[in-house]
């Protein structure tokens, strides 16, 4: 009954975790923007994300306000929703081989850090809702 309670508590702490790393490689990235043959290494995980909840039958409303809920009949295993690092293998244009583009790298971050705001107010949203189911049994 409690894992019921707390599965979108996990699947938003599996989104801060994967929203974390991204923001570790992005902070790598721009540190060796001047490294000669460093290769930039991107972060895959809103895609993952995004299907594993619709297989799972769970949905998202947009923007902060947003909740998650289970649909009927549908299960997913939450060690499906992990990030998965990758390193761009791509030709430089730069003469020294680095691959890392910093204006693309300061607005994945600026994008990163805004989707980190919405993951923790949501889990605040959460958190207060299961502070209301416990309080409503007493």
């Amino acid at each position: 009954m409690l894992e019921r309670l707390t599965l979108n508590t996990s699947i938003l702490e599996k989104g801060l975790d994967a929203v974390w790393t991204k923001n570790e490689v992005l902070a790598a990235n721009i540190s060796n923007a001047d490294t000669p043959g460093y290769k930039s290494k991107t972060v895959e995980f809103e895609s993952v994300f995004s299907q594993v909840l619709q297989a799972g039958g769970f949905s998202a409303s947009d923007g902060p306000g947003g909740s998650f809920g289970p649909a009927l009949n549908r299960t997913f295993d939450l060690a499906d929703l992990k990030a998965t690092i990758s390193e761009n293998q791509s030709t430089s244009l730069k003469l020294d081989g680095n691959t890392v583009d910093l204006d693309r790298e300061m607005t994945s971050l600026a994008e990163n850090s805004i989707l980190y705001d919405t993951l923790t107010y949501a889990v605040s949203k959460e958190l207060g809702r299961l502070r209301m189911i416990l309080n409503e049994g007493k």
